[in-house]
């Protein structure tokens, strides 16, 4: 179950539901393969570094296998952030939820959507994506980057803003 599905008030329904775009995992994946590749080669070179007499301050197989496991956390925290991202469109709000241990929580109700921009440079329309703006009346404006689908949110926003307002 989301975290959409259970902040539903009642006779309200999840109309449209989006994340991070997968390109917010490229850095973490490019980072965290480098570590993984330095890990494993100085595991597997610990006697050629011992022959160097190069000093480090533990064991290079441990350290190796240390490197590695940063390179795993590094991807696990990329992986993290995007899952624990979500923007949704309902039949009465707008709502986007960032954070697992933090979290934080933006939530306009429809008739307070004042504006909602999407930008796209030429990768997020080649890919999918975009920066979305919400602006709510007499708020600041809220601004989420690496939207995946952002036309399709936005799209689904307009959409009830133009539905005739539920009971």
């Amino acid at each position: 179950m989301t975290n959409a599905d259970r902040d539903l008030a009642s006779h309200e329904r999840l109309i449209y539901q989006t994340q991070l775009h997968w390109i917010v995992l490229v850095p973490p994946f490019f980072v965290g393969a480098v570590l993984a590749a330095a890990g494993l080669w100085v595991f597997a070179q610990p006697t050629d570094i011992a022959h160097r007499r190069i000093e480090f301050p533990i064991d290079p197989g441990w350290l190796g296998i240390l490197i590695v496991i940063v390179g795993i956390v590094v991807i696990g925290l990329g992986i993290l952030r995007r899952e624990s991202t979500e923007l949704t469109v309902t039949t009465r709000k707008v709502t986007a939820t960032m954070g697992v241990i933090a979290r934080r929580t933006l939530e306009i109700v429809l008739p307070h959507v004042e504006s909602i921009e999407v930008d796209e440079g030429v990768w997020g329309r080649l890919l999918g994506y975009g920066t979305v703006v919400v602006r709510g009346t007499g708020g600041t404006p809220e601004t989420l980057t690496t939207i995946a689908h952002a036309r399709e949110f936005r799209r689904q926003v307009q959409q009830q803003l133009a539905a005739p307002p539920l009971p």
